[in-house]
């Protein structure tokens, strides 16, 4: 079940203080799903992952509303090869 880990452990890395670095230099390929509805059941789940996410931050006393990424990001999503 998706439970959206990577967002949860970014947000208590940055409440700790804990600084973030960059290696310009490395790169990473994602493979995205190669069927259609691989693709839709992999979004829904990455949405399922953000609302467990966003329950469990304001439990924890997240503060401030949470920004959706823009349309554009959507759009991008759909049109990517």
């Amino acid at each position: 079940m998706p439970r959206g880990e990577d967002r949860d452990f970014c947000d208590r890395c940055n409440r700790t203080g804990m600084r973030w670095s960059t290696f310009p230099k490395r790169s990473s390929r994602t493979i995205m799903p190669s069927r259609c509805a691989r693709f839709w059941r992999q979004q829904y789940n990455y949405g399922r992952g953000a609302c467990f996410y966003r329950r469990l931050r304001a439990e924890r006393g997240g503060g401030g509303r949470m920004q959706f990424e823009p349309r554009r990001f959507y759009f991008d999503l759909l049109t990517h090869r």
